[in-house]
């Protein structure tokens, strides 16, 4: 039973992971909404940038100039953000020694929060994973910053183009670390930051040149932090959108000039490496520099590596190929213990990619007329997997259009066929009058096979409504895999939805469904108007809900993303707007519109054909929550949280005032109380197994009018603050990462490494108050902790392993200084013919009380944190085969594991005392074999344990792999025999788990199929 908890936490933990990735790719990018191609869209944006002041509008004039705006947009003037008579951000920016700087350039933008970004999406509006479209929406957050710069006594003013609730604020001091905040938008009041003081950095500088030595122009120099390794083993994602997310992401990058120069004005001293990128060269990196506070480094050089390319051309492409590309990443290895991150789990991270619809490689090159490709940028002498892809449309695997050719770099003749796909056609018409419908949202989902499409089938395919004459529908381009069926779904308004599963397709042509029928149904006209003086209110959104509240076709809901179809809709210049109604039940039709409180309203259908409803809106009225804490002084960025009468909740930071506002209520009891913390978000508490959310304080009411101010004080807590000094054999440690943990250590019994599984959930939380680095001089300080018995984890890049320590904490100010000491064990590593193994990568830890298929799962989890740059850092063998772990834990039983390509893992136990050094250990690898893996029906996700059965079977470790598709490999094999158990989400038991027994061979690839 523990190895079955095993496998299915770690199959759990990877679907988690794979999300999260998704999420960092697509979904954390501070991305405005942008207008979609047709007029209503550009309408309805408009009208919300001018809601605010549109409760107000007291003639017919103003409610014209409204519409006469949102018809011309790009001919309205938006006020001068400078101006100041209008409500912005002020503070004033000091130096370390806390006197006012002049001419500190000062920026501000839209800032990025998930609920307001995505909560009036509309996914079908416009393809939302077009290139051309990420790439605008990031460029679009770049052109409406602001940019000012401080007075003589450090002080500015400030405020950012938009409507958007958070705006990001950036202050940019050469030769000191960037200053970023997110703060909340000023509506009524400025809104003041306070004292921002700056820290003092380093100034690198250099150049970016080829192996010949000449200057690379174009090439992008990041800082990037020694200790974070890539997650996905290196692979570089030429990702639509990447050019516009670096410049958009901010941070301290530069682009080489003419001369291959660059220079990064904002480097934290310490340790840091470099990373320069250009679309005709591999990435090249620059290791092991240091920087020092205060000082320029101006001769750094950056070569770049040698560069190859792959040429070629592509066949049967169509007359109209725009959006389709040529990709290429690099061929990887079969997963194996030797590669870590997810990469070692999930195998080649482009094929997951495109399995799932992304369709991204390391490179890629557009296509010709006449069909001829070349792909640059790649490594030279090596291979790289090429294929056809489709960018633009969204999930369940329509990306990739073309098989995957292996080729070497520098081929001048790769062909490849563009595959062109399903053809579906059919008529839609009234099933009464025969007569056609034009207007039609249509969706279609790949489903079935096991393969991610079904992972991702809750999510909608990216359609939108579009006009089809005469009622004529192709879906074109459709690509099933193995035992993949269609599913349709058509809707329009004024007529009930049709869905049709498990479409039979053919392997190449077309398929006619002839005419499909859509029964006439009843439908709702709501008309929207200003409650004060009864002008229509146009961009309203409106929606019908059922009983439960959900849309009917609602579009991933659970993420907050209102439903798309005839069920949502915006009021057009006459404040109208048709939905279908729900006839078997009654409904909820709500109505928002930025600057008016939310209103809702219960219909039924009363049979006829159309029903009419009106809603007015009123402005609502606002609370003003002031924060305090036990002094009766204002606490800045605590958050508030807010429950409204329908029992929906949201939550806003308090300001520099301690103050947090809350406007557009509508009038009734709306509750209030200081947020409990989410740190991690849904990730971190779904990995948690937490199960619900924490109590809070208790709730306190409000009763709210329109058009007034109540206001509210809630007092906060008293809390601990924690602050200390590292130290590592007497010396201050800088950059120690020192992370709070609530609570006593748990018992041991949990199957999943409980250092692995804290450290994923302090990735989701970096820049909390829970986690916090270092300085030069070793201090530490922790913020708003709770009192009681905690633990305190510290890692550092140079250190084998994490330490953790228990603190017992009162309310107010509490020191403790960690002492650490450094424990050595030294090491060589060798094979069975004695010579030293290059390159091994070792790893150690505390020998557990846990199973070993227990052992192995937290292992993996591990692994994957090391990916991450978490948890004790890992260790490789120099030329000689010597390794050395710094930081150990003392007195206590380890386990010291190395992996390298081609041998198997071996593993040796060792003590060692407090402070003392101890070695070299001595470690023998065995030359190993690999299982290559056939599945017969691919599963979601599904994993091979496999345990050594042979002789000497003691001490040789269980290997587990997870599966994607229907191949599979286990490497690093000890030779002998093997049980493999193939286990799945509906078959996640070892013991009844189908079982094959294979022979390894030194050097030699076995086989195996389920």
């Amino acid at each position: 039973m523990q190895a079955t908890r095993s496998v299915g936490l770690l199959i759990f933990v990877v679907l988690v992971i794979a999300g999260a990735i998704g999420w960092q790719l697509l979904g954390t990018a501070p991305q405005p909404q942008l207008p979609s191609s047709d007029t209503t869209s550009q309408a309805g944006d408009q009208a919300d940038a001018d809601a605010e002041t549109a409760p107000h509008q007291s003639s017919e004039e103003d409610a014209q100039a409204t519409v006469e705006a949102a018809s011309t947009r790009e001919a309205v003037e938006a006020p001068d953000p400078s101006a100041s008579d209008l409500a912005s951000i002020v503070g004033q920016v000091v130096g370390p020694a806390g006197q006012g700087i002049a001419d500190i350039e000062i920026t501000c933008k839209r800032g990025f929060d998930f609920r307001e970004t995505f909560a009036d999406s509309d996914l079908d509006d416009a393809n939302p994973f077009d290139p051309k479209t990420l790439t605008k929406r990031l460029a679009g957050s770049e052109s409406k910053r602001a940019v000012t710069r401080t007075e003589a006594d450090g002080s500015f003013r400030i405020r950012s183009e938009g409507t958007s609730k958070m705006v990001q604020l950036r202050v940019a001091a050469r030769g000191h670390l960037l200053i970023e905040r997110n703060v909340q938008r000023p509506t009524a009041s400025d809104t003041d930051v306070g004292v921002l003081t700056l820290e003092l950095g380093a100034v690198v500088a250099g150049r970016v040149v080829n192996i010949s030595g000449k200057a690379v122009a174009g090439a992008r120099v990041t800082r990037t932090d020694p200790e974070t390794n890539d997650a996905m083993a290196g692979l570089e994602f030429a990702w639509p959108g990447s050019d516009a997310w670096a410049t958009a992401q901010g941070g301290d990058s530069s682009i080489t000039d003419q001369d291959g120069r660059f220079e990064l004005a904002h480097v934290a001293a310490g340790k840091y490496s470099l990373r320069a990128s250009h679309q005709d060269y591999p990435t090249a990196t620059r290791s092991e520099l240091s920087a020092a506070k205060g000082h320029t480094l101006a001769d750094i050089l950056i070569t770049m590596p040698r560069s190859a390319t792959i040429r070629g051309i592509v066949t049967d492409l169509p007359k109209d190929h725009t959006g389709v590309v040529v990709m290429a990443s690099k061929k990887q290895p079969a997963a194996s213990g030797a590669t870590g991150g997810l990469i070692g789990m999930l195998g080649n991270t482009s094929e997951l990619l495109g399995d799932m619809g992304f369709a991204y490689g390391e490179s890629q090159c557009e296509i010709t007329s006449d069909g001829k490709f070349v792909l640059k940028g790649l490594k030279a002498d090596s291979t790289y997997r090429v294929w056809v892809s489709q960018q633009g449309r969204g999930f369940a695997g329509t990306g990739v259009c073309s098989q995957r050719v292996d080729a070497n770099t520098d081929s001048a003749a790769v062909t490849l066929r563009y595959e062109q796909g399903v053809n579906v056609t059919f008529v839609v018409v009234d099933a009464k009058s025969g007569a056609p419908v034009e207007s039609l949202w249509v969706r279609d989902q790949l489903l079935g096979g096991g393969g991610m499409g079904d992972m991702l089938a809750l999510a909608p395919s990216t359609a939108r409504q579009k006009a089809y004459p005469d009622g004529s529908v192709t879906v074109a381009n459709l690509r099933p895999k193995d035992k993949q069926k269609l599913q349709l779904t058509i809707q329009a308004v004024g007529y009930g939805s049709f869905e049709q599963k498990n479409i039979e397709l053919p392997e190449t042509g077309s398929l006619d469904l002839g005419t499909v029928r859509l029964e006439p149904q009843p439908t709702i006209q709501v008309t929207v108007l200003n409650a004060y003086h009864g002008k229509p209110i146009q961009g309203a959104k409106v929606q019908l809900t059922d009983e439960l509240g959900t849309a009917r076709m609602g579009a991933m809901a659970f993420m907050g993303v209102n439903g798309v179809g005839p069920q949502t809709g915006r009021t057009d210049h006459e404040g109208r707007c048709t939905l279908n109604a729900i006839t078997d039940q009654s409904a909820e039709l709500s109505v928002k519109r930025k600057g008016f409180a939310p209103a809702s309203v219960s219909v039924s259908s009363s049979g006829s054909e159309r029903s009419e409803h009106t809603v007015r809106l009123i402005e609502g009225g606002s609370v003003a929550v002031t924060v305090l804490d036990p002094d009766q002084n204002p606490v800045q960025g605590v958050s508030v949280e807010h429950q409204t009468p329908e029992n929906s909740t949201d939550r806003r930071k308090t300001d520099a005032n301690g103050i947090a506002r809350f406007p557009n209520l509508t009038e009734d009891l709306h509750e209030f109380r200081i947020g409990t913390a989410r740190a991690g978000g849904i990730f971190a508490a779904a990995l948690a197994n937490r199960g619900g959310n924490e109590s809070g304080a208790p709730w306190q009411r409000v009763d709210v009018l329109d058009q007034e101010t109540a206001e509210l004080t809630l007092r906060k807590s008293p809390s601990a603050t924690l602050t200390g000094i590292v130290r590592e054999n007497g010396i201050p440690l800088e950059n120690a990462t020192v992370t709070f943990q609530k609570g006593q250590a748990n018992d041991g019994d949990s199957p999943l490494n409980a250092e692995a599984l804290s450290s994923m959930m302090g990735l989701m939380n970096r820049g909390g108050s829970s986690s916090n680095k270092s300085d030069e001089e070793g201090l530490y300080s922790l913020q708003d902790l709770p009192s009681g018995n905690h633990r305190v984890r510290i890692t550092h890049k140079d250190r084998a392993m994490q330490d953790t320590v228990m603190v017992t904490l009162q309310d107010g100010q509490n020191r403790f200084d960690i002492e650490l000491t450094m424990t050595t064990l030294l090491g060589v590593v060798r094979d069975s013919d004695g010579t030293p193994v290059v390159g091994a990568e070792v790893t150690v830890s505390q020998q557990s009380s846990n199973g070993a298929e227990a052992q192995q799962v937290s292992r993996m989890m591990a692994g994957m944190m090391g990916g991450m740059g978490l948890g004790g850092s890992k260790s490789k063998t120099n030329a000689q085969g010597e390794f050395e772990l710094r930081g150990v834990a003392f007195n206590v039983d380890l386990t010291v594991r190395v992996t390298a390509k081609s041998l198997s893992p071996a593993t040796a136990s060792a003590t060692v005392a407090l402070g003392q050094t101890k070695g070299p250990i001595q470690i023998t690898m065995q030359a190993a074999g690999r299982i290559e893996i056939t599945i017969a029906k691919a599963q979601m996700f599904a994993a091979v344990q496999a345990k050594f059965v042979g002789d000497g079977a003691e001490g040789v470790e269980p290997v587990m792999q997870v599966v994607r598709g229907k191949k599979g490999a286990l490497e690093g094999l000890k030779p002998g025999n093997w049980e493999l158990s193939y286990l799945s989400m509906q078959n996640r038991n070892p013991d009844d788990a189908p079982k094959i027994t294979v022979t390894v061979v030194a050097g030699q690839t076995a086989t195996a199929e389920f």
